[in-house]
């Protein structure tokens, strides 16, 4: 306890005669040389403004007080001590009995200034560091543990606390707190104003400032309250001055309060809810006060606050969990009131939440719509603050949307690659819900907070339209039928019998403008905006697979309307570019029809004939396996065509990417061998040319082979190369009609030995090595219909094979039972065991020989 009881001592400069002498003590002594009225009450600041006065006696000494009662300050000449308990009835320097008692002399320290009374009072005797001066040798600092005028804790203690110091003693605070110095529990206040003196809150010291005039209201300090923890704002923020259970702290005010001075605060029926938060309860929803609002901040400091009184649902009157978790709270983690909520880790991502909130999104009204009960029509806002979600949805999405565009994604979402942020929404289509349209487009989709449906689909609701076969009918049909845009037929109707894949029509000239696009939504904007044309640039973007065939560059031009290059109308046919009719039509209008005029047959070489068919080629097409042809004969070539020649038995074989033309036998003809005949040259009317030895095979789809494509030493069909004989592919080398490899490269490989000799070695005939080949050359094995000969073991590998297209694995074939060791890979060579040879020209004697 403090034990100056009675120790501070008279501190006297009144009334004095003759004490002074000249004009330097105006203020002390008046006219008359006395001091002035009051002076007993106002010669302490007098006193203590003197630099050293209240720490030293020396310096006291200086001071006009020591004229008159002495250098020692105990008389004097004015007989007065100042360091006399009283003067006359007043009692002065004198702590009344019970003094020590910190509810009283902190009582005193904190109240307003005035002589004795005042931090500042306390220093005039204790000195201006508090720790003993000249009245008095007693520091404060012993009985108060810290260095400092007042009790520990000072700043957050509800029994010894600061905030009820009279704001006038500022001055002394400042002496150690100036700028905040020394704070623990609040962040340094910002820079206070120039010339600002000292104040409690000004920034000076520790406060900012007071809270602004309407801080009860609920809307107020409730949104402070529960907003991001920072400066002041969230629960912890109202715990520094309101203490850590609310029920007052520092400042005095309890949270709970039935009655304060501006009204009775968080009562449930009259009494208070003892919590920190409103009692409507707190859990409605918004627009009411609502706990959904709270920050869910990432350090927990706004959960630990809720923990105080929820951990692990205490307190609730509707439980939500059964079983909840431990470790740090958090809202949605089942230590409080909620569990995860079902959302999984990255929800946030628009990839993730987007398809559940388009298939379900009365599941996201619950918690995130201000209206989380109302049905369709009902236009709920997706704004209410939850968590991370500080402007609800809308956070991302704009303003009274739910959907894309994304106008931002705060980077405290870790989502770096969203859908476009500001793309219009041109993926709403749904298949089969549009339960979560008719929330803000209406009940029946004619409009709501959203535009109506018709806006962009002009032809019908798309709810009428989404199970049909035709769903684009909403706004055109497929393909469109009318004579207003969207649904302008024009040709559109000539053009659905194109062979292309199931879906892909449209692509074929409208390629990347389909429903789900940009452009397709751009489109369908325009026209709700009433600026669409009644065709809007670039809607011709060819595509799929049909128009640009065969290597075509369609172009579209939009003056006149008009397709050129086309792959359905002839411009990669080899017909057309060597031969056109004169009367194509290469660059069809496409608001002018071409057909209907009936096709009357040409001669396939001067004359092109005419109608239908020669607006895309000619009648036949004037190339060499044409010529001469009849209507009738078409079919012989190409069996989709009717007898007559003018249509077609199977038309998903016209303008299908390839041309059709089997002749008269099936694709490969491996066993032509025998029907090969110069009527198959096209140069006699059939389809095939001699070509080279450098002619492709396979031929491309649609075009006959050349005969030299397989056979390729020479013409199979000219004299001398033994017509259908081996001579053509295996060389001359042999006698009569008798192939003999003279060659190097495959299939007319001599050998590596010098005097080999292909067939008449040694008398031999083809077959005496190869098995399934007669005596005269020919392949006698067994070919499936439509294979390529089998390799070794089935004989010769006859067929398209002129690039070993059956494999360089494949070995000679050989009658090993000769002893005739093939080499490989094939073609190298083979080896021969003989077991007796004599020596001669050919041979070196019996054993292996190599061919």
């Amino acid at each position: 306890m403090i034990s100056f009881r009675c120790s501070l001592i008279l501190f006297v400069f009144f009334i004095v005669l003759g004490c002074s002498k000249s004009n330097d003590k105006a203020g002390i002594l008046d006219a008359t040389g006395k001091h002035p009225a009051n002076w007993i009450q106002n010669h302490a600041s007098f006193f203590r403004q003197t630099a050293g006065a209240a720490d030293s006696q020396a310096a006291a000494q200086t001071t006009s007080c020591a004229e008159c009662h002495g250098s020692d300050l105990k008389g004097g000449i004015a007989k007065v001590s100042c360091f006399s308990q009283g003067f006359g009835a007043t009692t002065c320097h004198f702590h009344p009995a019970g003094y020590a008692n910190p509810q009283i002399h902190g009582a005193a320290a904190k109240s307003a200034p005035t002589f004795s009374s005042g931090l500042d009072s306390c220093r005039g005797c204790h000195g201006s560091g508090y720790v003993g001066g000249l009245l008095s040798s007693v520091s404060c600092f012993t009985c108060h543990g810290v260095s400092a005028p007042h009790a520990k804790n000072w700043a957050t203690s509800t029994t010894s606390n600061h905030s009820t110091t009279n704001s006038n003693n500022a001055a002394a605070c400042y002496q150690c707190h100036a700028g905040g110095r020394f704070l623990t529990n609040l962040p340094m206040p910002p820079a206070p104003a120039a010339g600002a003196q000292p104040d409690c809150f000004n920034n000076t010291l520790c406060h900012a400032g007071l809270h602004p005039a309407g801080w009860i209201a609920p809307a107020q300090h409730g949104a402070a309250a529960k907003s991001q923890p920072g400066t002041g704002a969230g629960f912890n923020n109202c715990q520094n001055c309101h203490g850590t259970d609310f029920r007052g702290g520092s400042s005095g005010v309890s949270c709970f309060s039935a009655n304060s001075q501006n009204g009775s605060c968080h009562l449930r029926n009259g009494s208070p809810v003892n919590a920190p938060h409103a009692a409507l309860p707190w859990h409605a929803t918004s627009p009411s006060p609502t706990h959904t609002t709270t920050v869910d901040d990432a350090l927990g400091l706004n959960a630990a606050v809720c923990a105080q009184c929820h951990l692990k649902g205490a307190n609730l009157s509707t439980p939500i969990l059964t079983t909840y978790a431990t470790g740090t709270p958090s809202c949605f983690n089942s230590t409080l009131c909620h569990g995860s909520m079902g959302h999984p880790a990255g929800w946030a991502d628009p990839a993730q939440h987007g398809a559940t909130a388009k298939a379900n999104l009365t599941f996201c009204q619950t918690c995130h719509a201000n209206n989380p009960t109302g049905g369709p029509g009902t236009n709920p806002r997706f704004n209410a603050v939850l968590g991370r979600l500080t402007s609800g949805c809308e956070t991302c999405h704009e303003p009274n949307t739910a959907h894309p565009p994304v106008f931002q994604i705060p980077a405290a979402f870790g989502i770096t690659s969203p859908d476009p942020l500001g793309t219009p929404w041109f993926r709403h289509r749904t298949a089969t819900n549009f339960d979560a349209c008719n929330r803000c487009h209406g009940a029946t989709l004619t409009g709501g907070v959203g535009p109506k449906c018709q806006s962009c689909h002009v032809g019908a609701l798309p709810t009428a339209t989404i199970s049909s076969a035709d769903p684009c009918s909403s706004c055109h049909s497929q393909p469109p039928s009318g004579t207003t845009y969207p649904n302008i037929n024009r040709v559109h109707s000539s053009h659905t019998a194109l062979n292309v894949p199931t879906g892909g029509l449209c692509t074929e000239c409208h390629s990347g403008l389909g429903s789900g696009t940009l452009d397709h939504f751009l489109r369908a904007k325009n026209i709700e905006l009433g600026t669409a044309t009644s065709t809007q640039a670039g809607a011709v973007v060819f595509g799929g697979v049909l128009s640009t065939a065969n290597g075509a560059t369609p172009a579209f031009t939009m003056a006149t309307f008009t397709c050129a290059n086309t792959y359905c109308h002839g411009s990669t046919m080899a017909s057309n570019i060597s031969n056109p009719p004169g009367s194509r039509i290469a660059i069809p209008a496409w608001n002018a029809p071409f057909l209907g005029v009936a096709s009357v047959v040409g001669n396939g070489s001067t004359t092109p004939g005419s109608g239908d068919c020669s607006t895309c080629h000619g009648y036949p097409p004037m190339v060499a396996p044409h010529s001469g042809v009849t209507a009738t004969q078409c079919i012989t070539c190409h069996p989709h065509v009717n007898s007559s020649g003018t249509g077609f038995t199977d038309a998903t074989k016209h303008i299908n990417g390839v041309v059709d033309a089997t002749g008269a036998h099936t694709v490969p003809y491996l066993t032509h061998n025998a029907s090969a005949a110069a009527s198959c040259l096209a140069a006699n009317g059939g389809c095939h040319s001699t070509g080279t030895a450098a002619s492709p095979y396979p031929a491309a789809t649609g075009v006959p082979p050349d005969c030299m494509a397989c056979h390729t030493l020479a013409d199979p069909l000219g004299t001398g190369n033994g017509l259908g004989n081996c001579k053509s592919c295996h060389g001359t080398g042999g006698t009569g009609t008798l192939a003999a490899p003279t060659g190097t490269t495959w299939p007319n490989i001599r050998g590596t030995n010098t005097n080999a000799r292909h067939p008449s070695h040694q008398g031999a005939s083809c077959g005496y090595c190869h098995p399934n080949v007669d005596t005269t050359g020919r392949f006698t094995g067994t070919v499936a219909a439509g294979t390529v000969a089998a390799g070794s073991g089935a004989g010769v590998n006859h067929g398209p094979n002129k690039t070993m297209t059956s494999g360089t694995s494949q070995t000679n074939v050989v009658n090993t039972a000769a002893g005739i060791v093939p080499k490989t890979p094939r073609g190298t060579g083979a080896t021969c065991t003989h077991g007796s040879l004599a020596v001669s020209g050919c041979h070196s004697g019996p054993g292996v020989q190599t061919w």
